[in-house]
């Protein structure tokens, strides 16, 4: 018994120590609801360093890369998961993806928005904005579909759009903690997604879902996690409450998330071709040689005319 406790102080501490993000995936089998937990924050960080983004892009890219972290969970093996956000405002354009095996990238529209922003009018605008997520696998598209984007949230937009589109009822709460530290800006980031199961009451499950505003369940998922299983039975318990203690939960590891590009000098070659001769030939400009540059991760390829 000792030593089963040790054990599991100590994987505490080393998963601490080391920050690694983890995604975990479950069923509350008597609230009929499953659900998807996550630790981001070393993705959130490299997608914040890379981009040199300022606090106000740093938190729509903390939600775009936990929203794919999290929506890896409804994928199948093979399988990829591209998701574009789009607002009137100065936050514009955010894209992110995500495969079976967990590997996300983000790219955001403008990274550099504190001098343009004033109000959250300013960042996202007057009107709706709009989201399409698209689903494939070896580059030919499994499904696609898009929405309005009417709550001005990235999460809560995806949330909605799983809502409306692909009619199953779902919440999600990403959180995402900076800091002033140069070397280090993000101090947390992660989130919870849920989703009604088929025979889900969906009363009760629209309870569960305004949860995830609470001030309790927003300090739960920023705590330090000491040891993963001490941490999600805490945020189930915020989570679902008086139900908690017969709800027949079950859970896993799920993907092995991080930041992680999937470009290569083929990917780069094959998307020229997607343009017309008029501009490819004023790419090339005459030139022997193309450096093309990956809008997620910012390798460079030099390509060869032929």
């Amino acid at each position: 018994m000792r030593t089963s406790i040790l054990r599991s102080w100590l994987n505490g501490w080393i998963d601490k120590i080391s920050m690694r993000d983890f995604l975990i995936r479950g069923v509350a089998g008597r609230a009929k609801l499953r659900f998807a937990l996550c630790r981001s924050t070393n993705a959130v960080f490299q997608a914040v360093v890379y981009h040199d983004a300022d606090p106000v892009a740093a938190e729509l890219i903390g939600d775009a890369v936990t929203g794919a972290a999290l929506s890896s969970v409804l994928l199948g093996e093979g399988e990829k998961l591209s998701i574009r956000w789009e607002y009137p405002g100065a936050a514009g354009i955010t894209l992110a993806d995500v495969n079976f095996a967990g590997d996300i990238r983000c790219c955001p529209g403008n990274p550099h928005l504190l001098g343009e922003v004033k109000s959250r009018a300013d960042l996202f605008g007057v009107g709706d904005g709009n989201i399409a997520v698209t689903r494939s696998s070896d580059g030919r598209i499994l499904n696609s579909g898009q929405s309005a984007a009417p709550l001005a949230d990235l999460s809560l937009d995806l949330a909605f759009f799983y809502s409306v589109s692909d009619q199953v009822e779902s919440g999600i709460k990403s959180i995402v903690e900076l800091s002033p530290d140069p070397v280090k800006p993000v101090k947390t980031a992660g989130g919870l997604l849920i989703q009604a199961l088929p025979d889900c009451d969906l009363e009760e499950f629209e309870e569960v879902r305004r949860r995830l505003e609470s001030a309790e369940l927003e300090e739960v998922l920023s705590r330090d996690v000491l040891g993963v299983d001490v941490w999600v039975r805490e945020v189930l318990e915020a989570l679902l409450k008086a139900d908690f203690g017969d709800s027949e939960i079950s859970y896993s590891y799920g993907a092995d998330i991080g930041l992680r590009c999937s470009c290569s000098e083929e990917k780069m070659a094959s998307a020229l071709k997607l343009l017309s001769p008029e501009e490819l030939e004023a790419a090339w400009s005459g030139r022997d040689e193309l450096t093309v540059q990956c809008q997620f991760c910012g390798r460079r390829y030099t390509l060869r005319r032929r």
